[in-house]
């Protein structure tokens, strides 16, 4: 009877400890299962940012597309109009009233127009006269060499483009030459240099590439070249 007792108890102890375990597993899978379905809510709370994210990039990337489309249409037209040097003329013209305007002189007061003669590219006299305090002047000359340069931006190989540049160069040299020998700055009332004002930066910056010389070459000749952001800060000097 004992020896059945003891067996009865062992199997007993046995099924308790087997019951445990069960309760055990029980617990461990009930937190697998919790931990997959935070897993599943993540994943698919990622696949939605990413959804969302993938679809803000492809909406800027066809605003970009159509911003380029419409700034390719305007240069080409800039690019047309600029074609003509007397069109070149008039935009470097309206390019330096607003950056005069900008510095707060006063057509008149501050300074005056010439009327400039571009008959077979020479040059009559520049297209602003500045006064500044004492009674001296400035002589500011808005017409620019531009023809090879856009030849250069449309050039289809490297090459092609370094030479047009080089050209580019030589061609604002030679305008700087033309402008230092009508000695504008030579007048008593004028400062000893005279300003050759380039409406775009690129228009420098490009020549300077080539020739890092250049301003020096132009100043030994009492010519300086001015780009819209150094053409503000000196107007607002004066």
């Amino acid at each position: 009877a004992q020896a059945q007792v003891k067996m009865l108890t062992e199997q007993l102890s046995a099924a308790q400890t087997q019951q445990n375990n069960t309760v055990r597993l029980d617990e461990v899978l009930s937190d697998v299962k919790a931990r997959m379905n935070t897993l599943t809510t993540q994943s698919q709370d990622a696949e939605n940012k990413r959804f969302a994210a993938e679809s803000a990039i492809k909406t800027q990337i066809e605003s970009m597309q159509v911003g380029n489309q419409n700034l390719l249409e305007q240069a080409t037209k800039l690019a047309g109009a600029l074609s003509s040097s007397q069109t070149r003329g008039r935009f470097g013209e309206v390019q330096l009233e607003m950056l005069l305007e900008n510095a707060g002189l006063i057509e008149g007061v501050h300074f005056e127009k010439q009327s400039s003669d571009r008959g077979n590219g020479e040059i009559s006299r520049p297209d602003i006269q500045i006064a500044i305090p004492g009674g001296s002047r400035i002589f500011i000359d808005s017409k620019f060499p531009f023809a090879r340069f856009l030849e250069a931006v449309d050039a289809e190989d490297e090459e092609t483009r370094a030479y047009l540049m080089q050209q580019h160069t030589k061609d604002l040299l030679k305008h700087v030459e033309a402008l230092s020998k009508r000695d504008y700055q030579g007048v008593t009332f004028s400062p000893d240099f005279v300003v050759l004002f380039a409406p775009f930066e690129s228009i420098l910056s490009e020549s300077l590439r080539v020739d890092p010389m250049l301003l020096e070459k132009a100043f030994a000749k009492n010519v300086t070249i001015a780009t819209p952001t150094n053409m503000l800060a000196l107007l607002r000097t004066v």
